[in-house]
């Protein structure tokens, strides 16, 4: 599907915003439904978190849900394209792969001495962390490299690489090329004492916030911290498009971000070309969702107030048309039985793994009522027609792989 995100300031003087030394909007401060320990932000839409009892949770608006699959966890951190890593309550490091959460150990010469405590992820490659005794790791090449500088407490990375961390004697730190370069705060008015960070969080270059021991929330301006007014928050974390969001100390989950004005645009029912065949047994072509994807799309967006006045000129933005869906695994196609077992073939051992249709469950029955037999069959034929759409796009392959050291091979 595709979803059109148009950013709308504040420009006069009134209003629900707060503003920043500089005049720019930081808020309007919004609570969210749950309670947090941890919040790791990517961007607008990728968000994740732990709650008390060490659950690992995904922002699916206007919820977090739980991922049952992920273990207890104390620490997690997600990237602007999805990555997500953690570590458990045993310290050990793990790393989110569809549905598993995968134990990843050190490797010689870049093996971890002890368990990491702490982790920041940018992206898929921009992955740090802190071992239990302070210092610093960089994943590269499948493997952990320890970094040498300062020990430090706490780490955090931007999907572009950026690097900053609180040192052990709470100074706050840049990475500068092979540099550790010490970032001073100064005092917000004479006569305050110096400000020392405790939490600090790196979206990009351009986008670093942090929190001090008092809650106070400060904004870096790419010369300096600068205090945000009227704003308290246990944490933050900001995400690589900028998008903020905090736990207060009542661990109420905080959006602290400009405002966003979300609208999804059916724009597939405007594709000059359908590539699906037309078949009565099949999904009705005409009907793809992602019908036009990689292509690119016009829109022209035009402001209107409550009483009908319309912007005079507006504005034709260019899209390139994309979607954000979940792919559906097979492990999620509905009354589909999955078995495989090992043979020879052909001399050489292969994998063959079976798909089997339930067919049972759309069959009325004395252990399967009428309305629940409908309900199945009418629920999963919209499952399935989703599912046919994906598989028919182009960017979408299917692969069967295995541990036994067998070939991937696409199906």
């Amino acid at each position: 599907m595709n979803e059109t995100e148009v950013n709308v300031e504040e420009t006069g003087s009134s209003g629900p915003f707060r503003r920043s030394n500089e005049g720019l909007p930081v808020g309007p401060l919004e609570s969210l439904p749950g309670s947090l320990e941890q919040l790791s932000v990517g961007c607008v839409e990728v968000v994740w978190g732990i709650d008390k009892d060490g659950r690992a949770l995904y922002w699916d608006r206007p919820f977090f849900q739980v991922d049952s699959q992920a273990p207890e966890l104390k620490d997690i951190s997600v990237g602007s394209d999805g990555t997500v890593w953690g570590i458990d309550t045993a310290n050990r490091v793990r790393k989110k792969e569809g549905n598993m959460w995968v134990e990843i150990r050190g490797q010689a010469p870049g093996r971890i001495h002890g368990h990491l405590s702490h982790i920041s992820v940018g992206a898929k490659d921009q992955v740090w962390g802190i071992d239990e005794n302070n210092n610093v790791y960089q994943w590269l090449e499948r493997m952990f490299w320890r970094v040498t500088g300062p020990r430090l407490t706490s780490i955090s990375v931007g999907s572009d690489g950026t690097v900053w961390g609180i040192d052990t004697a709470n100074k706050v730190r840049r990475k500068d090329g092979n540099m550790w370069v010490e970032v001073k705060i100064q005092p917000q008015a004479p006569g305050q004492d110096q400000v020392h960070l405790s939490n600090i969080s790196v979206g990009a270059k351009e986008h670093v916030w942090g929190t001090d021991e008092n809650g106070n929330v400060y904004q870096w301006d790419g010369e300096r911290f600068q205090k945000v007014p009227d704003l308290q928050l246990k944490s933050i974390s900001v995400g690589s498009d900028g998008t903020v969001w905090g736990i207060d100390t009542s661990g109420r989950v905080q959006v602290v971000n400009n405002w966003y004005y979300h609208q999804i645009i059916p724009v597939a029912k405007f594709a000059k070309t359908h590539s699906l065949p037309v078949c009565e047994a099949l999904p009705d072509n005409m009907k793809d969702p992602y019908a036009g994807i990689g292509e690119k799309v016009d829109v022209e967006l035009a402001f209107h107030d409550i009483f009908g006045n319309r912007a005079a000129i507006p504005e034709i933005l260019q899209f390139p048309l994309g979607y954000t869906d979940t792919i559906i695994g097979v492990t999620q196609w509905p009354g589909v039985m999955s078995s495989y077992c090992f043979k020879t073939v052909d001399s050489s051992p292969a994998l063959i793994v079976d798909l089997s249709l339930q067919a049972s469950n759309y069959i009325p029955s004395s252990g399967n009522k009428y309305e629940n037999a409908l309900y199945s069959a009418s629920a999963h034929l919209e499952r399935f027609k989703q599912i046919y759409y994906q598989l028919c796009q182009r960017d979408v392959t299917i692969s069967l792989a295995t541990s036994m050291r067998l070939k991937t091979k696409k199906i």
